[in-house]
């Protein structure tokens, strides 16, 4: 059987929609093991696994390679960091150590997440957006897709509730990742604003005097103690501003339901 491509999607709807279900779960699934890992080996090799998944969907199989070269060009910087990889050869770091490796961690971390966010981005070229897709998703209890972006979005909340320095990894993480696992439903210029603030908050917690004040735990001086909750206290403010555009850029597209007009119980109240 000859497929034409030039007459769209060949798949019908009804069973695209499972089959974009299906991408999102694996989408999201890996963007939650991405987040829980500081081992980029092992984000080296989930991207790669799941690219090589979904790469049937991009007709163009000089762009698969272009993705799976610049995710190979990744691996291959950090390979060849031998000052990073020393401190990575323990199979389990201390705090201090952690503290220390993460310039390093968070600068070939977010290179990998450029790489899958263009990809999914072009992917999503071939997995079309039309207005019946837009409709099978609006919001909906019973549906498979709603059950997991709020099974991610409560253990988001659930990990900022309790945000601090010493957590940063695992907190940041977790936000980032929802964000890039919902990005196509976030509108351009929010994204944009995202990233901005993504990159902003990495290189605050980053800078040499937070690593030199967070490395001295846990013998730390009041001064100390003031200087890590006022940084605290900024890089919470800036995580919550990014999940306000995500939640309202979803709210606008129909992902989460929005209020249209108030609807009273007691219509005496009219």
């Amino acid at each position: 059987m000859q497929i034409d491509y030039s007459k769209g999607a060949s798949v019908a709807f009804s069973n695209y929609n499972y089959a974009f279900l299906y991408f999102n779960r694996v989408y999201v699934n890996l963007c939650l093991s991405v987040a829980k890992t500081m081992n980029l080996r092992t984000i080296e090799k989930l991207i790669s696994t799941f690219m090589s998944e979904f790469n049937y969907a991009i007709p163009n199989k000089e762009e698969c390679k272009k993705y799976s070269d610049m995710l190979k060009a990744v691996s291959e910087k950090f390979e060849n960091d031998y000052e990073f990889n020393y401190i990575l050869q323990k199979e389990e770091l201390s705090f201090k150590e952690e503290v220390l490796a993460y310039p390093k961690y968070y600068k070939y971390f977010l290179e990998y997440l450029h790489v899958l966010s263009v990809y999914v981005s072009d992917l999503y070229a071939y997995l079309p957006r039309t207005n019946y897709q837009q409709k099978l998703l609006q919001f909906k209890n019973d549906s498979p897709f709603y059950d997991k972006l709020h099974e991610y979005k409560a253990q988001m909340y659930n990990d900022l509730s309790g945000f601090t320095l010493f957590k940063f990894r695992n907190t940041f993480n977790s936000f980032v990742m929802f964000f890039y696992a919902y990005k196509s439903f976030i509108n351009s210029r929010y994204s944009n604003n995202i990233s901005q603030m993504i990159d902003l908050i990495v290189n605050l917690f980053v800078e040499e005097e937070v690593i030199r004040v967070l490395s001295k735990y846990p013998e730390f001086s009041k001064e100390d103690i003031k200087f890590i909750q006022k940084k605290e206290r900024i890089i919470h403010e800036g995580i919550l501003y990014c999940n306000s555009l995500i939640n309202d850029s979803l709210s606008s597209f129909g992902v989460l339901p929005k209020l249209r007009r108030k609807v009273y119980s007691d219509r005496t109240l009219i």
